[in-house]
């Protein structure tokens, strides 16, 4: 963008919104050297108490089976892609409709709408919103294969080890954190 424009931009920008827009940047810039970061929780193997009473288990299980299949085969709906092949576990960073990996820059300074930098960012996102999850951990409520249970853990690992916080364009956009941890909680 030209120089002109982010002037013309800040001068319609009130004096509280310019201040808000500066400590925002300084914080990003301390971030991205390690300052301010969220840390890692003590480590606990002890579970919570349920937040939802016993669910039902009178469900149609082969339809249940089935979507999770698709998934464990590398199959995501994703959009118009319906479905993706983008493999089990997915290639976390890359867009499955353009084929660009996203760099493992500092997220919040990354600039996720750069086609050429992420590919289609919507099309990233959706399939790190991790949907599959669900559907596998109602694949595995319906029929208590362990499978169901053990390719969610294999989903999470390797999001997790493929997107180190505050790397990437998964941590670009605090809306995509929480429809991922609303994902994360349902199933």
């Amino acid at each position: 963008m030209k120089l002109g424009w982010y002037f013309r931009r800040m001068a319609a920008m009130s004096a509280a919104e310019l201040q808000f827009r500066a400590r925002r940047v300084v914080r990003a810039g301390l971030e991205r050297h390690g300052i301010g970061l969220a840390g890692a929780p003590p480590a606990s193997n002890a579970g919570g108490r349920a937040w939802v009473a016993s669910l039902p288990t009178q469900f149609d299980a082969p339809t249940y089976v089935a979507a999770a299949e698709r998934v464990l085969a590398g199959q995501f709906d994703l959009f118009a892609l319906r479905p993706a092949a983008v493999g089990f576990p997915p290639r976390w960073n890359r867009d499955p409709r353009t084929g660009v990996v996203a760099p493992l820059t500092f997220g919040k300074t990354l600039d996720y709408r750069n086609n050429d930098l992420v590919g289609d960012i919507k099309y990233l996102w959706e399939q790190n919103r991790h949907l599959e999850l669900v559907t596998l951990a109602q694949a595995w409520h319906v029929s208590r294969q362990a499978r169901y249970a053990d390719a969610c853990c294999t989903l999470l690992e390797s999001w997790l080890g493929e997107n180190p916080y505050p790397l990437g364009p998964n941590w670009t956009s605090s809306l995509e954190h929480g429809i991922r941890l609303m994902n994360w909680a349902v199933a």
